[in-house]
């Protein structure tokens, strides 16, 4: 942790010990003048979610409230999300508005969250989303073709609702988001036998494929998506 109290520039090496490679450490501190106030708006965003690869962004503003100049250096300090506009060490006068664009593009699937730090003395923007990379429309429905026969689960029509956090009689959910040992589905799909919910599904027949539970599976582990 480093917790400077004055400006300085500052470099060193961390030892991790004689069979490590010692790790350079370096930082930049500053302090703001005292007239300078900050002021985010606003303070946190939510972009939803996004397919793996693609891109979306959203602005927030800092303006200075105060009478001395504020010093500003928007950064992220996570791959996912990426300062676009409005990134770089300066100043903002005294009434005067900064506009900071941030790209969410998620590098793998599930859940991303991050601050954008935005300079001395200043709050941080809080950023979150999700990435995905199995589409419940377009991966999940068609691999339960096969349960057909006794459910619906296959049919855009079916309910969203009914299949994720919907009860069951086990005491576990139909799908539970990010948990697919305790979803219900998901468990009597692959089990090879009677287990703590029953018997396999489909009983007989043709069953869910490899890929097809797989599929299932990166679903549930990136948050069961309505996608």
């Amino acid at each position: 942790e480093y917790q400077p109290s004055a400006p300085e520039t500052i470099a060193c090496l961390l030892d991790l010990g004689p069979r490590f490679p010692r790790v350079p450490l370096s930082a930049v501190s500053a302090l703001q003048a005292p007239g300078a106030q900050c002021v985010l708006q606003p303070d946190s965003i939510s972009f939803g979610s996004l397919a793996v690869g693609q891109r979306v962004a959203a602005e927030f503003q800092i303006h200075n409230a105060g009478t001395e100049p504020l010093r500003v250096d928007p950064v992220s300090s996570c791959p996912d999300f990426v300062v676009e506009v409005g990134g770089g060490a300066g100043d903002v006068a005294p009434g005067a508005t900064r506009a900071v664009r941030v790209a969410f593009v998620p590098i793998e699937g599930g859940p991303a969250a991050c601050i954008v730090e935005i300079g001395p003395a200043c709050p941080t923007v809080r950023v979150k989303g999700s990435g995905t990379t199995i589409s419940l429309a377009s991966d999940v429905r068609p691999a339960l073709n096969v349960c057909q026969g006794c459910h619906d689960w296959n049919n855009p029509v079916f309910g969203y609702s009914e299949m994720v956090n919907a009860p069951t009689v086990y005491g576990s959910p139909v799908i539970k988001p990010f948990e697919p040992e305790n979803s219900v589905l998901y468990v009597k799909i692959t089990t090879s036998g009677s287990g703590r919910f029953g018997g396999q599904m489909p009983p007989t027949g043709a069953r869910v494929s490899a890929a097809g539970k797989e599929k299932i599976r990166t679903w549930i582990l990136e948050g069961a998506l309505n996608n």
